[in-house]
């Protein structure tokens, strides 16, 4: 499959496919596959345990769904009731965050284990943003290139350790470590 994220809740791992489909396992048992609902079309590249909700955020990178246009989606999957909410979680503007060049798509997101603000990360766009809890814009910043050539991860350590991932392409794929800093 095409895999682009994997969380750990607990003592199960959970990954999601592009297309939305998700798979969880516990242990040495075979994986569950759940279907979520979204598609192909969404395009699905990144996964995040938000524990204040106990749900699962998967950020869609291709179609937002739901008949809305001009967005980028993050969905939530209720991990009580198993079930994608059909409603978005989040919605990012477009025309704010494409402004002068590469369409932001999101290709990670990532929940600081402090302040629960949500950090939604783009490879083509190379950028970052940060949602506050309740999915207000916080921060959007363009990322150089130099240290960022193809930003395909983000993860918190529960300190509040931040780590990008880069992809090869050309050359060597790297990580970036970057040291907690305290909450204002």
């Amino acid at each position: 499959g095409d895999y682009e994220g994997v969380e750990q809740v607990g003592d199960v791992t959970w990954i999601v496919e592009s297309d939305g489909d998700l798979y969880r396992f516990s242990g040495y048992e075979e994986a569950t596959k759940l279907e979520t609902g979204l598609s192909r079309a969404n395009d699905v590249e990144g996964l995040a345990y938000d524990a204040r909700t106990h749900r699962l955020l998967l950020a869609c990178k291709g179609d937002p769904g739901g008949g809305l246009d001009d967005v980028l989606t993050i969905y939530a999957f209720d991990l009580e009731t198993g079930q994608l909410d059909p409603e978005p979680a989040f919605t990012l503007d477009r025309t704010v965050l494409d402004q002068g060049g590469a369409n932001f798509k999101p290709s990670g997101l990532a929940i600081h284990p402090a302040s629960g603000e949500i950090y939604v990360i783009s490879g083509v766009r190379r950028a970052l943003v940060v949602l506050s809890p309740s999915g207000d814009l916080l921060a959007a910043v363009s990322l150089p290139p130099r240290l960022y050539p193809q930003p395909e991860g983000i993860a918190f350590a529960a300190d509040g350790t931040l780590f990008i991932s880069n992809e090869g392409g050309d050359g060597a794929a790297t990580l970036l470590r970057f040291s907690p800093q305290p909450l204002p």
